[in-house]
């Protein structure tokens, strides 16, 4: 009696021990970040926070920027590691540049809308057919300049800011490379 008992039990407990077990509850592995290539070798190394965060409130340093030539398909790098350039993203939607570079980069004020930067997204029509959809522009300078600019464990790629009587410049010819400091 008591052996039926026993395997009656653990032919009840069982089945609600393997569907706790299910593989769905289990966490997702996270893969390890990798800090970008153009965010290393500085000529003045920098410390940034680079805690888990896709927004772009608070203060930014230019460290690099990269400027790409269609025509020789060659990229000239520069370095403003050794600088002090500040971006600052208010909450009230301004952007507040300092620099220490005026001649190359000027100290202005900007105004600025962000949301957090998406990936295109990928949809299957009816027909099986694959359409990608572009998602608009994240970060909008001055109401007039449009940038995709992702933020991803305190680093945020962008083009460089509007100059005054200059055209803006697309991130796929010119590239600028910021460290969340603060």
């Amino acid at each position: 009696m008591k052996l039926s008992k026993l395997i009656s039990g653990f032919f009840l407990i069982f089945p609600l021990c393997f569907a706790a077990c299910d593989d769905d509850d289990t966490p997702p592995v996270e893969e390890e970040y990798v800090v970008p290539e153009e965010f290393l070798n500085l000529e003045c190394p920098a410390t940034y926070d680079d805690a888990e965060s896709d927004k772009i409130i608070g203060t930014w340093r230019l460290v690099r920027t990269e400027r790409y030539d269609r025509d020789t398909q060659q990229s000239e790098w520069k370095d403003y590691s050794c600088n002090l350039i500040f971006y600052h993203f208010q909450e009230d939607g301004k952007l507040v540049v300092e620099s220490s570079m005026e001649d190359e980069i000027p100290s202005e004020t900007y105004t600025y809308t962000f949301q957090p930067y998406k990936e295109s997204e990928k949809v299957i029509d009816e027909n099986g057919a694959v359409l990608i959809i572009d998602l608009p522009a994240n970060l909008v300078i001055n109401s007039e300049y449009e940038y995709y600019a992702p933020v991803e464990k305190g680093t945020l790629k962008m083009p460089p800011l509007p100059l005054e009587g200059l055209p803006s410049i697309p991130i796929a010819e010119y590239t600028s490379y910021l460290l969340r400091v603060e």
